[in-house]
């Protein structure tokens, strides 16, 4: 049995905007993706495994976890064949809500999270799914505190996933910054106040990747999706993206993906 539901939201929620929530239950062979919009998707992955490719990365998704899927994003997922799929979500924006999923360890490079307690974030998105078309102000507040308290649930699960704190914030800072052309590894380890030679050390350490590395990757990763989703000049879109050489950028983007710029926006469905 296929169910798939959903339903909008009429109000701002505090710092935040829900736009809409629904649920999928008992799906076979469900894929979605590239996502185009402003807002984040945000699920709960009930049953079921999917593989999710990003940033030229494969992995997989499973029951049990959160996803974020991020504004503009570039990711595509699709079920295994012939598993079982039920997913919960919402959708939301806001200017404080990237910093708190930040600080949970999701990011556009590491959307997904580990739950310790499943069953208490999936009530969180029942209850949410119940009050959400109520056109009332104790609904509104309702989905405001479901908000938080779905947030404030995630905090063991990035603590028990090993996330050093100031890598998460590094993370952050790599978000905020990545399109800006002097933003380096020595700049980000001053933000943190640790010296930059330590600070590589950890992050490497921490993550499996070199500082340098990672800001690289957001850079190209953020390039893929505007080259996906607008027309604007590739010099444009490098230097949009924190790099100063088109050039530099266009043997980056070959090196790191295997195909140019310019031949990737001519290639539908080429997934970054």
């Amino acid at each position: 049995m296929n169910l798939w539901e959903e339903k909008r939201f009429r109000g701002a929620v505090g710092d935040f905007r829900l736009y809409y929530c629904g649920k999928r239950l008992h799906n076979i062979g469900h894929g979605f993706g590239p996502y185009d919009r402003d807002d984040y998707l945000i699920y709960y992955i009930k049953e079921g495994r999917a593989q999710l490719s990003l940033g030229g990365e494969r992995r997989t998704l499973r029951a049990g976890q959160v996803f974020v899927n991020f504004p503009h994003s570039g990711c595509i997922y699709t079920t295994e064949e012939g598993e079982p799929w039920s997913i919960k979500w919402f959708s939301a924006d806001g200017p404080q809500l990237a910093d708190h999923l930040a600080l949970l360890g999701l990011t556009p490079s590491s959307p997904v999270l580990s739950l310790s307690s499943p069953k208490e974030v999936e009530a969180v998105f029942d209850e949410m799914f119940e009050q959400f078309d109520r056109d009332t102000l104790a609904a509104e507040l309702s989905c405001m505190a479901l908000l938080y308290r779905f947030l404030s649930l995630l905090a063991p699960s990035a603590t028990e996933a090993g996330r050093e704190p100031r890598i998460l914030q590094a993370d952050a800072l790599i978000d905020g910054h990545f399109a800006e052309a002097d933003f380096g590894v020595a700049r980000l380890a001053a933000m943190l106040g640790l010296h930059h030679n330590y600070f590589s050390v950890l992050y490497k350490r921490e993550t499996g990747v070199t500082p340098v590395r990672a800001i690289a990757e957001r850079r190209l990763q953020e390039a893929g999706k505007m080259l996906r989703f607008t027309d604007r000049p590739i010099k444009e879109v490098a230097f949009a993206c924190g790099f100063s050489d088109e050039l530099y950028f266009s043997r980056a983007f070959r090196s790191r993906y295997g195909i140019s710029p310019t031949a990737y926006r001519r290639t539908e469905g080429f997934p970054i």
